[in-house]
């Protein structure tokens, strides 16, 4: 016959045993949401990386071709007076907003450190609000996402005539 409060404390230690096991299973089902949450958020920004990819692939053409992307792409924008070397900077330019795209996407998805979105952007972003980029970024501008709109629209651009 168990002694008055032995058996209690059998009783105390299962549980205690139980619980330690049910905290285990938890923590691993927060793990495992954890990790499925981190590669949605790779695989959309793979999404997005690879679709820049392809329009940098296809900018290459239109530059090896010494086509305008912009004047096909967007008629309005099209002008006949421009040399090859425009039309080449106004391909890259718009190379250039593609792959901005693709590392804010990284960056908001906390794939791209801050220090290395800072340095990437920076560049980037006062590339692309030069006067000679003036006609790309006006096109290109309503299509961003609206968080890099933003990001744009904060820095001072310089007034183009």
């Amino acid at each position: 016959m168990p002694l008055p409060g032995e058996e209690m404390k059998k009783i105390n230690l299962d549980t205690w045993i139980q619980l330690v096991g049910l905290l285990s299973v938890l923590a691993g089902l927060v793990f495992v949401g954890l990790e499925m949450r981190l590669s949605r958020n790779i695989a959309l920004a793979s999404q997005i990386q690879a679709r820049s990819n392809q329009g940098l692939s296809h900018m290459d053409t239109y530059i090896e071709a010494g086509i305008d992307w912009l004047g096909v792409s967007y008629p309005e924008t099209y002008d006949a007076t421009l040399t090859q070397y425009e039309i080449i900077k106004r391909n890259e330019e718009v190379g250039r907003w593609l792959v901005l795209e693709a590392d804010y996407a990284q960056y908001t998805q906390g794939l791209m450190t801050e220090d290395f979105w800072e340095a990437k952007s920076g560049g980037s972003i006062n590339s692309i609000l030069r006067c000679e980029a003036r006609d790309v970024y006006e096109v290109r501008i309503l299509r961003a996402p609206a968080g890099l709109q933003e990001l744009i629209e904060e820095q001072t651009r310089p007034s183009c005539n």
